[in-house]
C-alpha cells in the first residue's frame, strides 16, 4: 500500500509527458476553420472558368466542339484533363490552418494587388457557383519518421468568396496563368496509314511523297482475295541526292502523323509566317485533303503548324526537320 502514491506520481509524470508531445491541433493559424473540406459537396456542373491575374484574363469554356480558351488575342483548345484536374483539386482541397484578414498578411501571402494573385471563378451557365482568390505557394518539410510537423509540403494561401480570413491549403490548386498550361497539345494527330501524300518546301527546292497501293495474288485462285502492298514514289528533289528509301519514308511519316505542340501563336506573327514562310510541308489525306501544314521562316528554326480550319497556328514542339 505503501507504493501506492508513488505509482500515482508516475502515471501523472506520465500523463503530463504525452500532453506535452501530442498531436497539435489541426489549425495552426489564429483562427479556428468551420470546415476544412469546404467544397466536398460541390455538385455544380461548371460550364465557364475565368481566371483573372492583374488586368489579364483567361476564360475557358464549352462552346459545343468541346473546350476551348480565350486569352486577349490567343484563342486555343483545352487539354479537358487540365480541366476536371482543376475541378478535381478543388473539390478535395483541405483547409489546414487559418488567420484573419488583414493588409500585413495579404502581403505577406501574396494575397494583395503587389502580390498579383489569380482570381479563379467557376460558373453554372451564368451563375458564379465558386470563387477563389490564390496567393502565394507555401513549401513546408516532410514529418520526420515518428514526428509531428503538420506544415503543408506543397500548400497554397489563399481566401474563399463567402467566407472571411485567409487560409492554408494542404494541396495547390491546379491551375495555371498560361496558355500553355491549359492547351491541348496533340493537334495534328493523323493516323500513318491515312497519309496520302507529304510535300516539302525549301527556298530553292521542292519534293514530295506520294503513296501508291498495289493489288499483288499471291494465287490464281479467283477465290483468293489480292493483298495490297504500299509503295512511296518521290518526286522533285530528293534530299542531299539520296535515293528513296523505305524505312526512312516509314520512319519519317512516324513523325509527321502525330505533331505536338506547345503554345498558340498571335494573329500578327500567324499573317506573316502563312503567307512568307519558306520552309514548309504540307500534310495530305485521301483526296488530297489538307490535313495541316507546318511552317518555318528559317532553316534549323522553329516550326509552327498551321491548322487550315479555324485560322490556327501553333508553335510546334516535337518537329524537326533537318536533313529532309
Amino acid at each position: 500500500m505503501k507504493f501506492k502514491p508513488i505509482l500515482v506520481l508516475a502515471l501523472v509524470c506520465a500523463a503530463l509527458a504525452w500532453l506535452s508531445f501530442k498531436e497539435p491541433e489541426r489549425n495552426q493559424g489564429d483562427l479556428v476553420i468551420g470546415d476544412p473540406r469546404p467544397f466536398a459537396k460541390f455538385k455544380e456542373s461548371v460550364s465557364r472558368v475565368i481566371l483573372e491575374k492583374g488586368k489579364e484574363r483567361l476564360e475557358i469554356a464549352n462552346r459545343g466542339g468541346g473546350w476551348r480558351a480565350a486569352m486577349g488575342a490567343l484563342d486555343f483548345p483545352v487539354d479537358a484533363s487540365k480541366l476536371d484536374g482543376l475541378v478535381r483539386s478543388i473539390l478535395e482541397l483541405n483547409l489546414i490552418e487559418k488567420w484573419p484578414e488583414d493588409s500585413a498578411r495579404s502581403e505577406k501571402n501574396g494575397l494583395n494587388e503587389a502580390g498579383n494573385p489569380l482570381k479563379l471563378t467557376l460558373y453554372s451557365g451564368d451563375k458564379a457557383v465558386l470563387a477563389l482568390t490564390l496567393g502565394a505557394g507555401h513549401k513546408g518539410k516532410a514529418a520526420a519518421p515518428g514526428g509531428f510537423n503538420f506544415t503543408p509540403e506543397n500548400g497554397q494561401y489563399m481566401m474563399l468568396q463567402g467566407l472571411s480570413g485567409i487560409y492554408l491549403s494542404k494541396e495547390k490548386v491546379n491551375a495555371e496563368f498560361s496558355a500553355t498550361f491549359w492547351m491541348k497539345r496533340e493537334l495534328a494527330k493523323v493516323e500513318k496509314d491515312k497519309i496520302a501524300a507529304v510535300e516539302i518546301v525549301h527556298p530553292h527546292k521542292t519534293f514530295s511523297l506520294t503513296k501508291e497501293v498495289r493489288e499483288v495474288r499471291d494465287s490464281t485462285d479467283p477465290g483468293v482475295a489480292p493483298r495490297q502492298e504500299t509503295h512511296w514514289k518521290a518526286q522533285g528533289d530528293l534530299p542531299d541526292g539520296k535515293a528513296l528509301q523505305e524505312r526512312e519514308v516509314d520512319a519519317f511519316l512516324g513523325k509527321i502523323s502525330e505533331i505536338a505542340v506547345s503554345e498558340p501563336v498571335a494573329p500578327k506573327l500567324r499573317s506573316e509566317l502563312k503567307v512568307e514562310a519558306p520552309y514548309r510541308a504540307r500534310v495530305l489525306t485521301g483526296g488530297n485533303a489538307l490535313a495541316f501544314e507546318l511552317l518555318a521562316d528559317e532553316k534549323g528554326g522553329e516550326w509552327y503548324l498551321w491548322l487550315g480550319s479555324g485560322n490556327q497556328l501553333y508553335k510546334a514542339s516535337s518537329w524537326t526537320v533537318e536533313g529532309v
